[in-house]
């Protein structure tokens, strides 16, 4: 829907037919869930997903936003995309850049990286959320008095929104962040003062204490001194001892290494004797180990060319034996295929029992779902004929699908018309549910019993035959085996192979395997035999060298031995001459560390002399600076520059609903705005009253209904829009007015159509949604809704 060049329209059509989900659409695209929620609930029942694709002006360039919803699909939730983009232009160029209305070529993406941030993206691009929305330029049907029945304080939230106040909301609370910044920053440097007084307090006694720890440091030197001199002394008589300690340990080991030694080369030179002795047996035995491995080479070469006839062989006789089988089994299959044929025969009557029954059940299982289909829409029925009484009865007289007045005799008459209608499907609803309750019982039983019998036909049926069908294969191959048999006899006699002798001849390997180890180790003895015995020599020197040494070795340990004898007495008195040395170190080191301790207390004292000071005067700077903001959060706050911003929109705003609201009503009516009240305990608290005068005198709006409560609120909303249309901030070129001249006669809906045409000049395009046929009429443009069974289209005329 394009509305473009529309000044004043009518988007018209009857009730229901989709005028207002027109202009949810516009805002849905807008402003997402804050419309309507669940979002599902949008999407039409037959379709998966929803899409609004708009187009709008803003801040000097035109903008296109894509919103779509996926319906939920199993346990995945339902999903929304938002795309957002600006128009562009291509000069001569070819280069991309932000595009004025009259060379709009195309658009580039603006998208934030979510949904949110899009969303984000739109309401600082029109200025508003959607409730600032529906309480100024849209008119939303059913809401029309959204803004004026709001609690006051509501209604002054919404009005500064409108105006544009946020700023002040933000600039306040970054005044109060800084307050907030400077309490706690004061407050550390007020624990910082406190710990620096605590920390100088004991600056005297430091002071004093210090010359004496001094002297004390002298005197334990001098005494430190003295003793590690002679522990120096000992310490170098004890690594010598230990010197030679180490020296002993690494003889004893070296004597039990060439002892473990000299008994492995004893091992090896009995077992060189041994092989030496078994090779020169195998040298005298060789030429009887010669024979015996020839006579094993040929037998393994003639057993080859017979395993080579023995696989063929095997496998014809197998084939051969297992066809001699099959042609043993034919008699008995023959006689289990007439049998199984009969078995067949005997199930037919059966079958036929079977489907007379399903028969009967198919008619019954017809005969309920009718009465329940039938029944399903007697309750939609009835419960819609319901909802009209109850409509009916709730006071008015007036009819709740077009608001013509029906009187109350035309209302009684409607009320007794639809209780006999639903006195009349009632009793068809009883009369069928008595009849389900007779027939589903039986019913239930008999489909489980044919459920039963089906199965067991078909299991019965499909194994008989699939024992025929493998009875019939099993005899067709017996008689084909027959043939084949004397085949294969024929191919066993052409190949020669006699197994008897084959056996005789692996026997006798068998028997000769022994000699081809024999003849190997025979082999070896011939090559090895030499080395061998320079080996056994070269082993017999080595042991007799290996026993000399371990000799001399052990000599030099019982040396040793005797000269560390006096280790032990020696580290006892280096030990107790070092621990009175630690004791006196460790005294000197407590000493050492208490000079330092005092000195650095003494130093950092005086420093921190001179941080009070400058603490001091930080201190007074930071409590300036909290206090210049905590005035400026009083300054932005509600109360402050916001309470006179409002204050002085509140004439204009008046203003501009008095002239309306008394061209609506020829005068009899006026209204004032209170921002002010006093409450029971004589305080003064914010608010946003609206008193409302006519001939009676003046009084709260909550008390007007009706006709008048629109024209009030009609004339407050334009007001809205027409401040807003004047002020910075929040552009709204378009005014939408949803419905509402249902409550107004004749002479009330033609000064609510002036004072539409009388405002036309403050706003680029007006649109007003009816269906009333008088009032469209009143339009030089008309865009009509019409409903088909595929939804809603429209047309501009």
């Amino acid at each position: 829907m394009h509305l473009e060049g529309m000044h004043i329209a009518c988007l018209c059509g009857p009730n229901g037919h989709g005028k207002s989900s027109l202009l949810e659409a516009i805002a849905w695209a807008l402003w997402g869930d804050a419309v309507h929620r669940p979002q599902e609930e949008l999407i039409h029942l037959s379709e998966p997903e929803m899409r609004v694709e708009l187009e709008f002006l803003a801040r000097g360039d035109r903008y296109r936003v894509i919103r779509r919803h996926a319906r939920r699909r199993g346990a995945r939730q339902g999903s929304t995309s938002l795309e957002l983009y600006i128009a562009m232009s291509t000069n001569g160029d070819g280069d991309e850049r932000d595009a004025s209305p009259s060379e709009w070529t195309g658009y580039r993406p603006v998208s934030g990286n979510s949904v949110r941030e899009t969303e984000a993206i739109i309401r600082r691009l029109v200025g508003m959320d959607y409730t600032t929305f529906i309480n100024s330029a849209f008119l939303l049907q059913g809401r029309a008095d959204e803004f004026t029945t709001k609690p006051p304080t509501d209604r002054k939230r919404v009005l500064g929104e409108i105006l544009g106040l946020g700023l002040y909301d933000r600039l306040q609370e970054r005044a109060r962040g800084k307050v907030r910044a400077y309490a706690d920053t004061i407050q550390q440097v007020l624990v910082e003062l406190k710990a620096w007084e605590e920390a100088t307090s004991h600056l005297p006694e430091h002071q004093e204490e210090l010359p004496r720890v001094k002297a004390e440091l002298k005197t334990k030197f001098d005494a430190l001194e003295t003793i590690g001199s002679d522990v120096g002394s000992l310490r170098l008589k004890r690594e010598q001892l230990r010197s030679r300690a180490q020296e002993l340990s690494e003889v004893e080991v070296r004597v039990a290494s060439w002892g473990q030694e000299l008994k492995e080369l004893k091992e090896r030179l009995a077992r060189t004797q041994q092989r030496i002795g078994f090779r020169e047996l195998l040298v005298d035995d060789g030429e009887k180990i010669s024979l015996s491995y020839n006579r094993l080479k040929s037998l393994r070469t003639e057993e080859e060319s017979l395993a080579r006839l023995m696989v063929p062989y095997n496998r014809l006789q197998e084939r051969k034996e297992m066809l001699e089988q099959r042609v043993s089994t034919l008699p008995r299959l023959e006689e289990n295929r007439e049998t199984t044929r009969s078995q067949l025969e005997q199930l037919q009557p059966s079958d036929h029992v079977l489907q007379g029954r399903r028969e009967k059940l198919e008619e019954t299982v017809a005969k309920v779902t009718s009465m329940k289909v039938e029944n399903q829409k007697l309750r939609t029925e009835m419960d819609a004929l319901k909802s009209k009484v109850d409509a009916l009865g709730a006071g008015e007289e007036q009819c709740p699908l077009c608001g013509t007045s029906l009187g109350v005799n035309g209302k009684s008459h409607i009320v007794s018309e639809y209780e006999i209608q639903g006195k009349l499907l009632a009793d068809n609803y009883r009369l069928n549910e008595v009849s389900l309750k007779e027939l589903e019982p039986p019913l239930g039983k008999l489909q489980q019993e044919i459920a039963k019998e089906e199965k067991e036909f078909t299991l019965m049926d499909r194994e008989l035959h699939g024992v025929l069908a493998s009875l019939n294969r099993e005899i067709d191959q017996g008689a084909e085996a027959t043939t084949e048999i004397a085949d294969l006899q024929l191919e066993l006699d052409s190949l020669g192979y006699d197994p008897e002798p084959h056996k005789n001849i692996r026997n006798e390997i068998k028997v000769l395997l022994v000699v081809e180890e024999k003849y190997r180790l025979f082999q070896d003895a011939l090559q090895n035999l030499p080395q061998d015995k320079q080996d056994l020599e070269r082993e017999m020197h080595l042991v007799e060298r290996r026993e000399v040494e371990a000799d001399q070795a052990a000599g030099r340990a019982k040396a040793i031995r005797e000269e560390i004898l006096e280790l032990p007495a020696l580290e006892e008195r280096l030990l107790a001459l070092e621990k009175q040395y630690g004791i006196s170190r460790e005294e000197y080191s407590q000493l050492q560390g208490r000079q330092v301790y005092l000195e650095e207390r003494v130093r950092e004292s005086q420093d921190i002399e001179i941080k009070r000071g400058d603490g001091v005067r930080k201190l007074k700077e930071l409590e300036e600076e909290r206090a210049t903001y905590e005035q400026l959060d009083v300054a932005f706050g509600k109360r402050g520059i916001q309470a006179m911003l409002i204050e002085a929109a509140m004439p204009e705003l008046q203003a501009e609903a008095n002239n309306l609201l008394s061209r609506m009503t020829e005068g009899t009516m006026n209204l004032r705005l209170e921002t002010l009240r006093e409450t029971h305990k004589g305080e003064i608290a914010e608010t946003l009253q609206i008193r409302v005068a006519d001939e009676l005198g003046e009084r709260s709006y909550e008390t007007f209904s009706g006709g008048e409560a629109f024209r009030i609120n009609l004339a407050l909303r334009i007001a809205l829009s027409r401040l807003l249309a004047r002020r910075s901030g929040a552009s709204l070129p378009t005014l939408f007015i949803d419905e509402g001249f249902g409550t107004q006669d004749s002479a009330g809906r033609d000064h609510i159509l002036g004072v539409v045409q009388a405002i036309a000049e403050d706003f680029q395009c007006i649109i007003v949604i009816t269906h009333m046929d008088e009032i469209k009429d009143s339009f030089p443009n008309r865009i009509e809704v019409h409903k088909a069974s595929q939804g809603s289209s429209f047309s501009v005329s």
